[in-house]
């Protein structure tokens, strides 16, 4: 996997060699901190949004320890998050707006856990990647179909699409883009309807779209492609010109 950056740029976290995690300055590119724990290679890293906890999480080591949380004022373990009947590798790391959940896919199991003790809450239908709302209330599965979750009572609330190899929601979290193979599809949240069929520069045939991610005014969002190539576009549903 590649490296993560911290919200605030200062900071970049990389898989290092015999099992660590390096934390380097952005800025001059020199070492911070090697941290040391994991026994297999690194295969998932997340910074908190505030920026004051990274989370790392490798292949399975045979251990019931599934992701670790280091503290970066120090760069101390905080704490570790376990679950039962989960293997690795350990990716897909995310945290929700609040930091107060954070998702990893386990061996291509979703699940989630509460970051302030580390408790488990749940594992969903097997599938690929995790995206939590902005506003902290949706948590979607990359199943196939989409699946997606209310996280005040983990209660499924919509089922949408095939095309799940990346998902983005806009900033407000008004609108959910779901991308594929064959297109990127537009659902408004409020009803979960499906508003927009996009397919513009995806590539040759068998190619689609891997990555999705929308600017932080809303105005633009990029996609790559798994030939390599990243398109910025306009996005349809601006704040300027919402439907």
């Amino acid at each position: 996997m590649g490296g993560i950056e911290r919200p605030d740029g200062q900071l970049i976290a990389l898989p290092g060699a015999n099992h660590t995690v390096k934390i380097y300055h952005t800025a001059d590119g020199t070492l911070v901190q090697t941290l040391v724990g994991h026994t297999q290679d690194i295969t998932g890293l997340a910074f908190s949004h505030d920026g004051s906890l990274l989370a790392s999480g490798a292949f399975f080591d045979g251990s019931n320890d599934v992701i670790k949380l280091w503290n970066v004022s120090n760069w101390t373990l905080l704490r570790e998050l376990s679950g039962q009947n989960l293997f690795g590798p350990f990716d897909a790391i995310n945290f929700s707006a609040d930091d107060a959940l954070l998702s990893a896919t386990c061996e291509g199991v979703p699940a989630v856990w509460h970051v302030s003790d580390g408790s488990f809450i749940r594992t969903f239908t097997p599938g690929g990647l995790t995206r939590f709302s902005p506003n902290g209330t949706l948590l979607v599965v990359g199943t196939n179909p989409i699946r997606v979750y209310r996280t005040s009572d983990w209660v499924q609330v919509a089922s949408l699409s095939d095309q799940n190899q990346a998902l983005a929601f806009t900033p407000d979290s008004h609108y959910l883009a779901a991308a594929g193979p064959r297109q990127i599809q537009f659902w408004r949240v409020s009803d979960w309807t499906l508003q927009l069929f996009y397919d513009q520069e995806l590539g040759y045939n068998g190619f689609g779209v891997t990555s999705l991610a929308f600017s932080a005014d809303a105005t633009r969002f990029a996609y790559g492609r798994m030939d390599a190539v990243v398109a910025v576009a306009t996005n349809p549903f601006s704040p300027a010109g919402s439907h």
